[in-house]
């Protein structure tokens, strides 16, 4: 799942939804207050976008992985069994010779 888009519209919706609230409550006469507010709610709702891009990569992340491992055990079995079945092939032309 591509989660790297996820800080940036989290943060942006925030940003449209603070700027639309100051705006209908009136607060545009103190710009400055009103550009504070925006840039508070724009860094916080960015963190807040990191971590579920985080929470979202490791969830969708785990089962990946753990199918990963289970092919690299299933190698590992796989190389296992040839390496008995050339002994065994080893130990029987020894024993012919």
């Amino acid at each position: 799942m591509n989660t790297k888009n996820i800080p940036a519209i989290v943060t942006l919706a925030a940003g449209l939804v603070a700027m639309i609230v100051m705006i209908q409550r009136g607060i545009t006469e103190d710009m400055l207050r009103m550009l504070l507010t925006l840039l508070v709610v724009l860094i916080v709702f960015f963190i807040i976008g990191n971590i579920i891009k985080v929470i979202f990569d490791k969830v969708f992340a785990e089962p990946i992985e753990e199918e990963a491992e289970e092919g690299l055990e299933e190698s590992v079995e796989e190389e296992d069994t040839e390496d008995t079945l050339e002994e065994d092939e080893e130990t029987a032309d020894s024993e012919e010779e």
